[in-house]
């Protein structure tokens, strides 16, 4: 691994160390849940989709793709803490250039 890429990584690692929230991913239709670290945004209820921001009521979630390596619209993510269940709405896509994190909208 080159250089660049380590610090791109533990920059990444350090954001969901910082900012992270335990949680498991379960496959669209069920199947085995995988314990993951997510980044979580909800929006409140004054956010507006023209500020950039997720509506009312939605969210979105970033996962490292080493924890998920592939995350699919449908798929749900439980929060440990809570047990708030977020089911996946938008086809993931990548969170950064280099396929470190994916990143989807939620509710």
């Amino acid at each position: 691994m080159a250089l660049a890429d380590t610090l791109a990584a533990a920059a990444i690692d350090a954001a969901y160390l910082a900012w992270g929230k335990a949680a498991s991913y379960t496959p669209p239709g069920g199947g085995s849940a995988a314990p993951c670290t997510v980044l979580l945004d909800v929006r409140d209820s004054g956010a507006r989709p023209e500020d950039g921001s997720p509506p009312a009521g939605q969210a979105w979630i970033e996962v490292r793709a080493r924890e998920v390596a592939a995350p699919l619209a449908g798929g749900t993510f439980t929060m440990t803490v809570g047990a708030k269940i977020y089911e996946i709405l938008s086809r993931p896509l990548p969170a950064d250039a280099d396929g470190y994190a994916w990143k989807m909208w939620v509710e």
